[in-house]
């Protein structure tokens, strides 16, 4: 978040039997614990071990404050992403600054 904007902790699991229980769930099978996080949690929430943190968001109204932060707010980067293992070290959703800029400018026509 923005400097501007005080950081408010998302519910989400706290025991680190949970978490990994959880985080372990999500790589083989995340269907059915996003059902559980989802009815634990509640729409919105986050899950995660030490730097790799993931927040769903499941609720679309929860969106607007992510999308009135400026885009410098988040790093997608950082050598913990196990995303870019997933989708490509060069894909979009992976990027960051100038680069995810350009990048989301050849995609945004399609979604417009």
């Amino acid at each position: 978040m923005s400097e501007h904007t005080p950081m408010t902790r998302l519910p989400g699991p706290t025991g680190i039997r949970d978490r990994v229980r959880l985080v372990r769930g999500m790589l083989a099978e995340p269907a059915p614990v996003l059902d559980e996080c989802t009815e634990r949690f509640g729409p919105t929430f986050e899950l995660g071990l030490g730097p790799l943190r993931m927040v769903v968001v499941g609720d679309p109204a929860d969106l607007d404050p992510l999308f009135a932060e400026p885009n410098e707010s988040y790093r997608w980067g950082h050598f913990a992403n196990v995303l870019a293992f997933i989708v490509g070290s060069t894909s979009m959703i992976v990027s960051d600054g100038e680069d995810h800029r350009r990048r989301r400018a050849a995609v945004q026509p399609a979604l417009a």
